[in-house]
């Protein structure tokens, strides 16, 4: 119990010396605030936005697991800069039990923090547990984005160079919600997409399990193929 409130403490002081990380770090209090209070106006100034709420939703609710992922992976950078990976062999903590907390106070966050930005952002109605089956396929999109920015940078500068293409990469599945073009669907091929198709189920108060199951396991082994690239790299 020790060994994990002195990891949590450690986290804590990394994100609030980085200003940058304590700010991503309450970016979902921010994109809350702002369609709760800018959103409003918008829809009256401009009716057909309505038409784009399931859209404005998949995409402010992806930022969430990636600003979430960006704090994980910078603190991890740091440590894999400070060799704290290396010193792991002799502390009284295992490299798979230290992942696990890392990786799971990741999905946590990014699973909480979009779950309730899609339950009381004022978007429109959502399926309750639909709602719920989208916010874990984010957490699952965070870990993924956590694992590829540590194992692939080497440190902050690399890590928010990759960062800045993976956001551009995870918006692109939205465009089958925009365009009915058949060639579009091939953008169906990123992990983000699951995510996106279990909001738009949720927003046709739908309970859709199998996309759900099959997002939830494609997404699963993509993190399962990059904590083994993880461990070979990092834990070498």
């Amino acid at each position: 119990m020790h060994t994990w409130l002195s990891l949590s403490l450690n986290d804590v002081r990394n994100v609030v010396r980085d200003r940058l990380l304590l700010v991503i770090f309450f970016v979902p209090a921010i994109l809350l605030l702002f369609t709760r209070s800018i959103m409003p106006i918008a829809l009256v100034q401009f009716p057909d936005l309505a038409n784009y709420q399931h859209i404005i939703t998949m995409l402010a609710s992806a930022q969430i697991p990636t600003c979430f992922g960006l704090i994980a992976s910078f603190v991890m950078l740091d440590e894999k800069d400070e060799r704290v990976f290396e010193a792991l062999r002799s502390l009284p903590i295992s490299a798979n039990r230290f992942i696990a907390f890392r990786l799971g106070w990741v999905f946590g966050f990014s699973t909480l923090g979009s779950a309730m930005f899609m339950a009381f952002s004022g978007l429109g109605y959502l399926h309750p547990l639909g709602l719920i089956l989208a916010a874990i396929l984010y957490g699952m999109l965070s870990i993924l984005i956590t694992l590829l920015i540590v194992t692939y940078t080497q440190n902050k500068v690399e890590g928010l160079a990759v960062f800045k293409g993976l956001n551009i990469a995870l918006y692109l599945p939205v465009l089958p919600w925009i365009w009915s073009q058949p060639w579009i669907k091939a953008f169906g091929i990123l992990p983000s997409y699951w995510p996106f198709a279990a909001v738009s189920h949720a927003y046709a108060g739908q309970l859709n399990l199998s996309t759900f199951l099959i997002g939830f396991s494609i997404l699963g082994i993509i993190v399962m193929i990059l904590l083994s690239q993880f461990k070979r790299r990092v834990f070498r």
